[in-house]
């Protein structure tokens, strides 16, 4: 068992759950942490609850740490909800995801212990080009600004030796225990029922889609890596692949025929469409971390079985 030891911020989520499987797999010591200190982890993992927007309770959850995996988010619907209950309300949509943010810096710094922070490319805004970590963050929206405030108190954070730091930037999420995704459980439910499937955005238009289990193993990657660079780096994904084609490759390998419909206006509304992630392409270019690192992510089609296998065990 390695000495090492690693907290996952969020372990409950899509992505820190991975994360923990992966270390547990490989014989890691790994500390979970999210609010309420409960929920279902890896045989072997330390379970722990704590609002790590608190300082003191984030350098007490961070105690002994190696590495901190940051996988935590605010519920977008807590952001700018008025009838949210009080404890979830925020005055300011950008104040939740940076005060998780300050305090897991407060416990890394505590411990000696590096971050690697699982984030989005919402702080890109609209892009008209295969996405680049050059590119600037230019978004304007709520959600692109809450990621822009906490990558840029991290890599601030870096700059100024308080703890090192590196960021995993990911795309669409599928994959076992994805649910809260364009491509999670609505989807892949009803394709294992052969019941129809709507596409939110364009159909025919290339998008990049990250599989979590890829997601997790590059987040580990930079983990591994022999010091922090305090960088952004956009994580190994499988080639683009229009909606239509993700969702044809899934009823195929659910043994099913294509039903694919063209989700109408109000559908869209009700399921947080977003026309600059939505309809037109994006393409996410992860050639930085390739040449650092290498990259091999899953094939789709293989990322895709594993996922239906995994949402088989749900139902």
């Amino acid at each position: 068992v390695s000495s090492s030891l690693y907290v996952v911020i969020g372990i409950t989520g899509p992505l820190g759950a991975a994360i923990a499987r992966a270390l547990c797999v490989r014989g890691d010591r790994v500390r979970g942490v999210n609010r309420s200190g409960q929920g279902k982890v890896p045989a072997g993992t330390e379970l722990v609850g704590a609002d790590v927007t608190d300082a003191a309770s984030a350098r007490q959850v961070c105690t002994g740490a190696t590495v901190i995996f940051h996988c935590a988010s605010a519920p977008y619907t807590d952001w700018s909800d008025p009838s949210a209950p009080k404890a979830l309300r925020w005055t300011d949509e950008v104040d939740h995801l940076p005060a998780i943010t300050k305090g897991v810096v407060a416990g890394a710094a505590s411990a000696g212990a590096r971050i690697v922070y699982g984030d989005n490319h919402y702080m890109y805004g609209p892009v008209d080009e295969p996405l680049t970590e050059e590119f600037a963050w230019a978004a304007t929206d709520r959600k692109g600004l809450a990621r822009i405030s906490a990558a840029k108190d991290l890599l601030e954070a870096h700059g100024k030796g308080d703890v090192g730091v590196d960021i995993g930037c990911a795309s669409d999420f599928f994959g076992p225990e994805v649910l809260n995704s364009t491509v999670g459980d609505r989807v892949f439910d009803a394709v294992l029922q052969g019941e129809s499937t709507e596409i939110l955005g364009a159909p025919d238009v290339l998008h990049t889609y990250s599989f979590i289990d890829d997601v997790a193993a590059g987040m580990i990657t930079l983990a591994d890596s022999p010091t922090a660079h305090g960088q952004v780096w956009h994580l190994p994904n499988d080639e683009p692949v229009t909606p239509r084609h993700f969702l044809e490759v899934a009823y195929e390998e659910a043994g099913h025929p294509h039903a694919i419909q063209i989700a109408d206006d109000h559908v869209r509304q009700q399921r947080g469409y977003e026309a600059h992630l939505m309809d037109r392409e994006f393409i996410v270019d992860h050639s930085k971390f390739a040449a650092m690192f290498g990259a091999q992510p899953t094939v789709l089609r293989d990322a895709i079985r594993i996922t239906l296998d995994w949402f088989r065990t749900r139902r």
